[in-house]
């Protein structure tokens, strides 16, 4: 859907437009737009990025917004420029996503403009996503703004299709299994939820994308003791994966050491597992 700015708001250089794409969820509801810009009667948008974006927050001013989005979220695309230079800030945070571009560097003060506008309620999404380097303070924050369900299923689904060949889909399964039971066992051994949620969906990596573990962990910035973990070595944040790898053996006399060794109830864990089968079996239902 395309709309012009009123003519008289228009520099010469003649019409502008802007457009809106719906962002759909998987039963096909519309759950915000993203806002595109065009100047003149071409056929394709074009131009640089920054300017599209200056132009876009610019006809934000002219317009309201309810009209433009149906009263759902307008997602913006948003240069690094864009970001540090406080012309995000007018938009609206409460109808706003800013749309993080994937040509867009990990800078510290990148990272610090996001942490502010995140602070003062806007929304961070990110744009054809692919992991880099220094990369983890956004995807934490865009995860935030996405809901952590929401971020999961998206990666979850960007392994099975992406990286994880058909003949791994169990590995995949397997996975999640640990991850989920290692999320929901954390509090009880005193780690951190994430990190546990982290250890377990990495343990396959090597069996999802046939690679070694030390290869697979390249571009992923762990705490040393969890990439210590993964790769097998001596680590006290290991018991939880350690425990779930001795039961997948049926080594039960390690599975009740563990418990003992951790002060961890035997009946607690198993209900977790439990829960951790149920959850990973709705989270592959939408990518299989």
């Amino acid at each position: 859907m395309g709309l012009p700015v009123p003519e008289a708001s228009l520099p010469e250089a003649g019409l502008r437009y802007v457009a809106r794409q719906p962002i759909l969820d998987r039963r096909g509801r519309a759950t915000g737009y993203e806002l595109l810009y065009r100047d003149g009667l071409w056929s394709a948008f074009r131009g640089d990025g920054e300017q599209a974006t200056r132009t876009m927050l610019d006809n934000l001013l002219l317009f309201d917004l309810k009209r433009l989005t149906g009263g759902l979220a307008a997602f913006i695309n948003c240069t690094e420029e864009t970001l540090t230079s406080g012309l995000a800030e007018m938009s609206a945070p409460e109808t706003t996503v800013l749309e993080l571009l994937e040509t867009i560097e990990p800078t510290p003060k990148l990272v610090k403009s996001c942490r502010a506008l995140k602070s003062q309620g806007y929304q961070l999404a990110l744009d054809d996503f692919e992991w880099r380097p220094g990369m983890e303070p956004l995807v934490e924050m865009a995860m935030i703004a996405v809901g952590e369900t929401r971020f999961r299923k998206l990666a979850v689904a960007a392994i099975a299709v992406g990286l994880c060949p058909t003949h791994a889909r169990e590995a995949l399964r397997m996975a999640l299994v640990r991850a989920r039971f290692c999320e929901l066992s954390a509090a009880d051994a005193g780690y951190n939820s994430t990190e546990q949620y982290l250890i377990g969906l990495f343990s396959l990596l090597p069996a999802m994308m046939q690679v070694e573990m030390e290869n697979a962990l390249a571009n992923i910035c762990l705490r040393k003791e969890i990439r210590d973990v993964l790769l097998g070595k001596t680590s006290e944040e290991g018991w939880l994966l350690r425990w779930i790898e001795s039961q997948e053996r049926g080594d039960w006399d390690v599975c009740d050491r563990i418990a003992v060794r951790r002060a961890l109830n035997l009946g607690t864990l198993l209900q977790h597992l439990m829960e951790a089968v149920h959850w990973s079996d709705g989270m592959l239902h939408p990518v299989q």
